[in-house]
């Protein structure tokens, strides 16, 4: 019911954009399963606690640059686009830190802060842009906006749960 509700408010491309980028890369992939691997990735190097938050910190400052990427997509666009280009040219750099990381080809602590920092900075661009993107719909539809974003947001949730 609340599911054909949505669809009937919202596109299918819409939905499918927010389980692709925030139920399934922030929610599963960011928050369950690389916010909760950062510690054992870092605890093979045996660094002290708080050396293990100031690499933390750094791994995860792609959040506080939001705004930077807000206003470069704004007032930057690149061929006429201010989103898509944004999110093809974090995640490809993202890709290739996941493959280092995943396949052990990084194997300095710096590198896998680096590599940490990529995938976070992917992930933060593309939740900004989509919640952009969510904003804009929800103006046009503000009766259902309520829904969306509790849809969203319950999928984050669960994402974090199952990751």
């Amino acid at each position: 019911q609340w599911m054909r509700q949505l669809s009937a408010c919202f596109s299918c491309r819409l939905i499918v954009m927010v389980i692709c980028s925030n139920h399934v890369l922030k929610g599963f992939v960011s928050e369950g399963l690389v916010m909760r691997t950062m510690e054992f990735i870092f605890g093979e190097f045996r660094v002290s606690a708080a050396r293990l938050q100031m690499l933390k910190a750094a791994a995860i400052s792609p959040w506080a640059l939001k705004p930077v990427v807000a206003l470069m997509a704004d007032i930057m666009p690149i061929s006429g686009y201010k989103k898509m280009p944004y999110i093809v040219l974090t995640t490809l750099p993202s890709f290739f830190a996941a493959l280092g990381l995943g396949l052990r080809l990084v194997n300095s602590l710096e590198g896998i802060v680096l590599c940490l920092f990529l995938i976070f900075l992917q992930v933060s661009t593309i939740n900004l842009l989509v919640d952009a993107t969510l904003c804009e719909e929800v103006k046009q539809n503000a009766s259902c906006g309520p829904q969306l974003f509790t849809f969203s947001w319950l999928g984050i949730q669960a994402g974090q749960v199952v990751g």
